[in-house]
């Protein structure tokens, strides 16, 4: 009995840039979730599947051919089995490895541990402002532009038309990247962001911008520029913490009626 050895990466992180590109114009495809395992599974894996088939109609059998093997049979129930090996990329994600290169422009820290207060924020606006590829692509070219920066941060200048020639699925990866990246803020800093009640309306991302600058500027306005510039990890963490300081004094308050 023949052995295949099929090799699949097990998080975004292994993915080539090759294969990442591919796995971005699946998202772009409006794809149901056993088509889109089913692509990228074939992809990723280095298959080719040959035309025909057989065996009965409730599973049947297909041909496929990996580079310097000979063509091999797979039922519709191993195909399914291998497909599971991809779930990784429809679920939560907490790792990534972006594109190092775009428009000649070199892409930030994975993280954003090089980028300043200001840079994440503008990128948090221009990745919620995308929502229909045919007609917010300008600010999916803005995500871009601030994830991979000309130079030193300048708002009134990021140069987003630099992105604007590229496929919709090369710049589509920085989605996915930023995505990853506020995973990650979202657990590293779990009181950052304030969650409406059952009954009470959605609370809009401006408002939440503004609750996250109070914090750190305790409602002093003239001290947003600063701010802005600081590392942007060291002022999530400092919210956060104000944040957990704020709660524990109101649960107090709420139990003993005093601090």
């Amino acid at each position: 009995m023949r052995t295949v050895n099929l090799i699949l990466p097990h998080s975004w992180e292994e993915l080539s840039e090759r294969q990442l590109l591919f796995v971005s114009s699946l998202y772009l495809q409006g794809l149901t979730r056993n088509a889109f395992l089913t692509k990228a599974f074939i992809y990723l894996s280095g298959l080719r599947i040959l035309p025909g088939r057989y065996g009965d109609r409730e599973n049947p059998v297909y041909r496929f051919r990996k580079k310097g093997e000979k063509a091999f049979p797979m039922s519709m129930g191993e195909i399914l089995d291998f497909c599971r090996k991809c779930e990784f990329l429809l679920e939560y994600r907490e790792n990534f490895s972006p594109l190092p290169v775009l428009a000649g422009r070199k892409a930030l820290n994975t993280l954003m541990y090089d980028a300043c207060f200001g840079q994440f924020i503008s990128a948090m606006v221009y990745y919620n402002q995308f929502k229909d590829p045919e007609q917010d692509r300008h600010f999916l070219d803005k995500l871009c532009a601030v994830m991979y920066p000309a130079g030193p941060w300048d708002p009134d200048n990021i140069r987003q038309e630099e992105f604007a020639c590229l496929p919709l699925h090369v710049c589509y990866t920085v989605f996915l990247w930023f995505g990853t990246v506020m995973n990650v803020v979202s657990r590293e800093c779990p009181r950052l962001f304030r969650e409406a009640s059952d009954d009470a309306e959605p609370i809009s991302l401006r408002e939440n911008i503004h609750a996250m600058y109070n914090l750190v500027t305790e409602h002093d306005i003239t001290k947003e520029k600063e701010v802005a510039r600081l590392e942007m990890w060291r002022v999530l963490y400092d919210m956060d913490e104000k944040a957990r300081r704020i709660k524990e004094m109101n649960e107090r308050l709420e139990q003993h009626g005093r601090v």
